[in-house]
């Protein structure tokens, strides 16, 4: 058995083993094989990290508000959602941007930056509601 047999997991005639073209399809077909998982487990590597680092993050963040569960509510939902929702849409509308240009469907990544943006002003127009009607946290 040789080599490039044992590369395709079957069996081969004599003259197929000896063309160039086929020895160099299957090695090219493999060290693609190799550089797809390596950047698979690269990325697999990021996102850990980075998932890691929010949680840290998040942790000091709590600490350093001394865990009070009423500036937790109002700095989540009146700072950090907002920032999410304004900062999402514009990294999904530039990634969608971007795949346009490069000729790759990019219409469910311009629908995701869309809504975003509308629960950006659904959040805003409630917030500013609440203040008219005086039943938000007004401070004294």
């Amino acid at each position: 058995m040789s080599v490039l047999e044992l590369m395709k997991s079957e069996k081969m005639p004599e003259e197929q083993l000896i063309e160039k073209e086929a020895v160099e399809e299957v090695i090219t077909d493999t060290l693609n094989v190799v550089n797809l998982q390596r950047r698979k487990e690269r990325k697999n590597a990021y996102q850990i990290l980075g998932s890691v680092i929010a949680f840290l993050i998040l942790l000091l963040f709590l600490d350093s508000m001394s865990w009070q569960i009423d500036t937790i509510l109002f700095t989540g939902f009146g700072v950090l959602f907002p920032l999410f929702c304004a900062g999402g849409f514009l990294a999904l509308l530039c990634s969608g941007i971007l795949r346009k240009i490069n000729g790759k469907p990019c219409g469910q990544t311009m629908l995701f930056a869309i809504l975003l943006l509308c629960l950006l002003i659904l959040f805003a127009g409630l917030f500013f509601l609440t203040g008219v009607l005086g039943i938000g946290p007004i401070p004294e």
